[in-house]
């Protein structure tokens, strides 16, 4: 073993986190049939993803994840600057979506940390209710997408 830990022992070794057992096949999928736009989304949920399990892992260096830390904040709040400039550049809606549930997960951090939410709890149904709100709209709107550009594509024409 060289010391490193495989994403099958990440996933399946650790029990695995749903968000994250979600993220990879839709990082898959929006890498082979989306456009710019799902690609750009797509790298931000994988790399959120990675850095959350990193964090996670990190055992010899963890920190209680309750009260909310300075890191944690710091890596919502890039997340958050990645997703808005996505959703300024696209002409799509969903990055939008995204970008304002990330919003909440940063204010939700920055109530959790100045010890205005009083139970961990609380940060963690707000924060995994933007996610599943995050990632459910990026799969409507990369499916919605798709299938938009299936319908549009010219039919071919056979003379006969």
């Amino acid at each position: 073993m060289t010391g490193g830990l495989s994403v099958w022992q990440l996933l399946f070794g650790y029990g695995g986190n749903p968000l994250l057992i979600a993220v990879i096949p839709l990082y898959l999928f929006a890498g082979i049939k989306g456009d710019k736009t799902d690609r750009a989304s797509a790298h931000v949920l994988a790399s959120g993803a990675v850095l959350y399990v990193l964090m996670a892992h990190d055992q010899p260096n963890a920190r209680p994840s309750w009260p909310y830390s300075a890191d944690q904040l710091g890596i919502h709040a890039l997340l958050l600057t990645a997703q808005t400039v996505i959703a300024l550049r696209s002409s799509r809606r969903y990055p939008i979506i995204m970008a304002a549930t990330q919003l909440l997960i940063v204010m939700a951090g920055v109530l959790g940390a100045a010890g205005l939410i009083a139970h961990e709890k609380t940060f963690f149904v707000i924060a995994g209710g933007a996610s599943v709100i995050q990632l459910g709209g990026f799969i409507v709107g990369l499916t919605a997408h798709c299938k938009w550009r299936r319908n549009a594509a010219p039919a071919t024409v056979f003379a006969g």
